[in-house]
């Protein structure tokens, strides 16, 4: 799986060279804006996405994920915006699938 993809060339150069390797499947992460809103023309590349919320919360909504007073700005807020327009172009099934992890909380906060 191809990290920090932003454009269809890019993804379609990884996956000819994963293929040439003999790669029977291969994705990319989806964590820049830009991926988010091109995703469909990805998949016209790559078998499959993998939402990486952590990097794309912190570039879409310019908020520092390790600072936990400002996990207010990403989370739910990516997720929203993954599930509306144009953020919708990315659920086409089976997946993407988003990577475990999240914004950081503040353990003494709300």
């Amino acid at each position: 799986m191809a990290p920090m993809v932003t454009t269809w060339r890019e993804a379609a150069a990884f996956a000819a060279r994963a293929r040439a390797h003999g790669l029977t499947r291969v994705g990319a992460m989806i964590e820049v804006p830009a991926a988010a809103l091109m995703a469909h023309r990805l998949l016209d590349h790559v078998d499959f996405l993998s939402i990486g919320t952590n990097d794309l919360g912190q570039y879409a909504f310019a908020a520092d994920r390790q600072h936990p007073e400002l996990a207010d700005l990403l989370d739910p807020p990516t997720r929203t915006w993954l599930h509306s327009p144009p953020g919708a172009n990315i659920t086409p099934a089976p997946g993407p699938w988003p990577c475990p992890g999240g914004p950081r909380r503040n353990p003494a906060g709300p």
